[in-house]
């Protein structure tokens, strides 16, 4: 630390290079600034990295389709943004590594309407669609029999197709849909179905299913 006397520098306060020149009761002073080592990142920190990164290109996928709404629903009137909501909800789903490799914590949607209950789906091999069945619950209103069938359908490449409402055609007191897969699709292995508000602008928690061969 050195004291500077001259009066050019009299009023001078900021940063020149590795030089910051700064004040103290009056007088102007002038340091070095400290030199910052890069520390290499533990093997824990470059693990989150990877996982993190997984789930961000997911949800860049993901924001091309239906699903964005549903998550900028679940962060209305909130100070949370919706990718970092959907980061929250889905880290646990990749590894170490960024391989999705737990389906079952694989989330698509979050909400407060009631999830699809004792879901079933089964995949028919030979037509290349997948049966969905559910029951209603007794404890869901009449008003919301009407909710309106959301389906995500995840092959083993990882990749997904989005069914919105007008792609199911399905509502809540219906009980089953059947669902044509695009053609040349890998083979499936999970389903997540969800309901959405017809009015509300609400949606209900995914239920996640693994599929059968029929």
């Amino acid at each position: 630390m050195a004291q500077i006397r001259h009066p050019l520098f009299v009023s001078i306060t900021g940063k020149i290079d590795n030089m910051v020149f700064y004040r103290r009761n009056g007088k102007v002073f002038l340091r070095r600034l400290p030199v910052r080592k890069k520390r290499k990142p533990s093997e824990s920190q470059l693990s989150h990295r990877r996982q993190f990164t997984a789930v961000i290109a997911f949800y860049r996928v993901l924001k091309s389709t239906f699903l964005l709404q549903v998550w900028r629903a679940a962060v209305e009137n909130t100070l949370m943004n919706s990718c970092c909501l959907f980061v929250k909800h889905n880290c646990r789903a990749f590894d170490d590594n960024g391989k999705l490799t737990d389906y079952t914590c694989l989330r698509f949607s979050v909400g407060p309407l009631a999830r699809p209950y004792c879901l079933k789906c089964r995949w028919l091999k030979e037509e290349n669609a997948v049966r969905l069945t559910w029951k209603n619950n007794v404890r869901v209103g009449k008003q919301k029999t009407d909710d309106q069938l959301v389906t995500v359908i995840v092959y083993e490449n990882d990749e997904f197709t989005v069914y919105p409402p007008q792609q199911t055609g399905a509502v809540r007191r219906d009980g089953t849909v059947t669902l044509l897969l695009p053609p040349d699709s890998s083979v499936p292995c999970a389903a997540y179905c969800f309901f959405a508000g017809v009015s509300s602008g609400f949606y209900s928690k995914d239920c996640y299913c693994r599929l059968r061969t029929d």
